[in-house]
């Protein structure tokens, strides 16, 4: 009896702490699940992305300390920046107030302009998402590759393509995002709405994304010195065990045209590197 006391307390104690705590990310109006919100460490090393129902992974947070500070941000959300301290008094559930959208005024210009921005030529070079240099686990969440573009005038976006150098996954599903930058360093994110862009069955070559429908339009912003446009991982089903590439083709450049990040919002983990994606929008200016 005493043994199987024992051996019912061990099993107990195991399935505790195998328990996985949970946190929410949720909208403050409609109390619906905001999905793969950005959730960055301010003074800290945490990167997080919540999944398609807008949880996130309760744990990391817990092993921080009371007043570290973590910001939450998310395409059409106010960005919202809580101490650790707040997050588990509310129980992991944290609340985001959708962005006051303004409307952009009717153009009516002389000087419409048919444009490309970005790289359409090939190089030699495949710019990965992951490799074995990598500080960070394989196949984490919120991993960004991208561009940097200089606007000066209303900009409306029309059409992405991007070319897919090496493939070695079944499925990857990245979002791609427009970000503001500041003279400090510090990006804000521009999109609206979710833009999600789907690659299946290790597909290599040039990726179509038709834009009308977002009605993606930006100006300098003031005080920014340019405007950074990325792809980030989300999700991914790998084609075997081994599988572990993927890469947009690059060449290299004169310029820092190429931004990558690794961990935080705030410049501590955003690089620029001499190098060209194959990355480019069609656009249409008014000046």
């Amino acid at each position: 009896m005493k043994i199987a006391f024992v051996i019912v307390l061990l099993n107990f104690s195991f399935f505790a702490y195998c328990q996985t705590k949970i946190g929410y990310i949720l909208d403050s109006e409609t109390n619906e699940s905001i999905p793969y919100t950005n959730i960055i460490g301010v003074n800290n090393e945490l990167k997080l992305i919540s999944d398609k129902n807008g949880n996130y992974s309760a744990d990391k947070v817990m092993n921080l300390k009371p007043n570290d500070k973590i910001v939450f941000y998310a395409s059409g959300y106010d960005s919202k920046e809580l101490l650790v301290s707040d997050i588990v008094k509310s129980e992991y559930k944290v609340f985001l107030n959708q962005k006051s959208i303004l409307l952009e005024e009717a153009v009516i210009s002389s000087n419409v302009q048919k444009e490309i921005l970005g790289n359409k030529e090939l190089g030699t070079i495949s710019s990965k998402f992951f490799s074995e240099f990598d500080p960070r686990d394989f196949d984490e969440l919120g991993k960004e590759r991208g561009i940097v573009l200089a606007i000066t005038e209303k900009t409306k976006f029309n059409n992405l393509k991007f070319y897919v150098a090496q493939n070695e996954f079944k499925y990857v599903k990245l979002k791609l995002n427009f970000y503001s930058v500041s003279e400090e360093k510090t990006f804000e994110l521009l999109n609206q709405q979710d833009i999600f862009i789907e690659v299946r069955d290790e597909y290599k070559g040039w990726v179509d994304v038709n834009l009308q429908e977002y009605d993606l339009v930006f100006r300098k912003q003031e005080g920014s010195t340019k405007i950074v446009a990325s792809l980030q991982w989300l999700e991914s089903i790998k084609s075997n065990d081994e599988s572990e590439k993927f890469g947009i083709n690059a060449k290299r450049a004169k310029k820092r045209n190429r931004a990558y990040n690794f961990n935080s919002q705030y410049g501590l983990g955003w690089r620029f590197s001499k190098f060209d994606l194959a990355f480019y929008f069609d656009v249409t200016t008014f000046k």
